[in-house]
């Protein structure tokens, strides 16, 4: 077993009151609860519902299983912060921030790469029209045979980051660089219980904020002077 004294707070445990180990309980019952209750709902009325047909039922998962693991957290109050394991500790909030947060960034990308997708399909379409009007291999139909073959290879790259695919293996692996991420920070009190974060944990959940946040505003960024009908710019400005 590892040395687990050098992770644990040296003032001790503060004593948890009776209110602190009621809502430890309480609130991971109601959360998981109303998010059962939603997720249901969700899918019982998404295929009927304009505005939720509109949702990524994959991306809305993913966020209620973020906040569903978010919601372990008050437990700790319950059980003692003593007897909390340390790796649920590093995990957390990178594991449940990471689930909740990115599917939102997650969507704002995948829209736009649709947008430059559909904008290349046009412009391959034009090409193609274009190509086929000529009567005569003239150098200008060498030339527009040249622009439809760059215009395919682009439109086949705007396609596939346009597809649910590419979307679905970027926030898998972003949750998995993050989940590596806290493994690592934790490997020497795997089988600890009782730890605190310490300062080094500070500083990368830091930086997991800032990579999170910078990821968003390139998002926005991006969406910004975009039609936006599915509301997706509005749905990251009201999240960040």
């Amino acid at each position: 077993m590892s040395n687990c004294s050098e992770f644990l707070p040296a003032e001790g445990y503060p004593t948890s009151s009776d209110f602190n180990k009621g809502m430890g309980i309480f609130l991971p019952i109601f959360t998981w609860s109303y998010v059962l209750v939603s997720t249901i709902f969700y899918l019982k009325e998404h295929r009927s519902s304009s505005f939720l047909k509109k949702r990524q039922t994959a991306l809305i998962l993913t966020s209620s299983f973020g906040i569903c693991i978010l919601a372990i957290f008050p437990i700790r109050e319950f059980v003692g912060r003593e007897r909390f394991p340390c790796v649920l500790t590093e995990l957390i909030p990178f594991v449940s921030l990471g689930l909740f947060a990115f599917p939102v960034v997650v969507r704002a990308l995948h829209y736009y790469w649709r947008i430059q997708f559909n904008r290349k399909l046009a412009k391959s379409a034009f090409a193609k029209d274009a190509l086929a009007s000529k009567q005569v291999q003239d150098a200008a139909a060498v030339t527009d045979t040249e622009i439809l073959n760059q215009t395919m290879v682009e439109l086949r790259t705007a396609k596939f980051l346009a597809s649910k695919t590419w979307a679905y293996f970027l926030q898998l692996m972003f949750t998995l660089a993050f989940v590596v991420a806290a493994l690592i920070l934790s490997k020497d009190r795997l089988d600890c219980l009782g730890c605190e974060n310490n300062e080094f944990s500070f500083y990368a959940q830091v930086v997991f904020a800032a990579i999170l946040l910078g990821t968003a505003a390139t998002g926005l960024r991006l969406v910004r002077k975009e039609p936006d009908p599915l509301g997706i710019n509005q749905e990251v400005k009201a999240l960040y």
